[in-house]
């Protein structure tokens, strides 16, 4: 089972009064209909869903739906379904990821807990600054099987 560590990283573009500059933003390739795209996500363990900024989308070709509310920690906004695939640089073994995921106008890609955390031991670090991710793929079709 890979195991990779990831020292925390700042947002693609800081603002001066963000509190927490550095954050457990990880390396991950977006897979789309029309593109791939290496970027960087952010693991948001308080967010069940994954965010796609449109840009991205539209790049990527991701067919998406109607738009719908979509309710976030600051109040309900707009966004649209669709469905990525995502990659994630491990040890000689990435991990590829199909998950679903909302289309929101936002500055940043949000790594959800849906389906995104599932293949993973995710252990955060912060007096370190840094994340680990252990791949439990075998360990889990271990389990199905039983």
């Amino acid at each position: 089972m890979a195991t990779t560590y990831f020292k925390y990283r700042k947002h693609p573009q800081p603002q001066e009064d963000d509190p927490y500059p550095h954050a457990p933003r990880i390396p991950i390739l977006l897979i789309g209909n029309e593109a791939r795209i290496q970027s960087t996500g952010l693991l948001d363990t308080g967010s069940t869903v994954t965010i796609i900024p449109p840009d991205i989308a539209d790049i990527l070709g991701l067919e998406t739906g109607e738009k719908i509310p979509i309710k976030t920690i600051n109040g309900t906004i707009e966004g649209q379904e669709s469905e990525i695939k995502i990659e994630v640089p491990l040890q000689r073994n990435p991990v590829r990821v199909r998950v679903p995921c909302q289309v929101v106008d936002f500055d940043e890609i949000i790594l959800g807990r849906t389906v995104f955390f599932n293949p993973f031991e995710i252990t955060f670090y912060e007096q370190q600054g840094k994340v680990r991710l252990k791949d439990i793929r075998s360990k889990l079709n271990k389990m199905k099987r039983l």
